[in-house]
């Protein structure tokens, strides 16, 4: 928790494909925060992970089951922030009870492809 609390000197975040779990309050309060990336392994969001970062405007939101989201996750982000999920899954997020009330930032820009061998 608060691993990354008010660090100005963030603009963009690419989560490592190894994190499971993003902690509550891990980047609240980013001032300069703008972009995020959250790999497919992740399956919790935690409580107010990345409140209070008032420029981000883009979260790219990879995993194809909808992780769990703590409560005020994104809450004071820039209000032209937008979460982009798989396209296959956007139904799923919008209607995810602990997702619905982002679903007007959510765009489905991109399909996850998976090829068989």
């Amino acid at each position: 928790s608060y691993a990354f609390i008010k660090c100005s000197a963030l603009t963009t975040i690419t989560i490592p494909n190894s994190v499971t779990t993003i902690e509550d309050n891990a980047f609240v309060y980013c001032s300069s925060l703008t972009s995020v990336t959250i790999p497919e392994g992740v399956t919790s969001i935690g409580l107010q992970a990345f409140q209070y970062c008032y420029e981000l405007r883009n979260i790219y939101c990879y995993p194809l089951e909808v992780p769990g989201l703590g409560v005020g996750a994104f809450y004071a982000v820039n209000e032209n922030c937008t979460i982009h999920v798989p396209s296959q899954v956007l139904g799923d997020y919008r209607t995810h009870y602990s997702w619905m009330e982002y679903a007007k930032m959510m765009k489905a820009p991109f399909m996850r492809c998976f090829f068989i061998m």
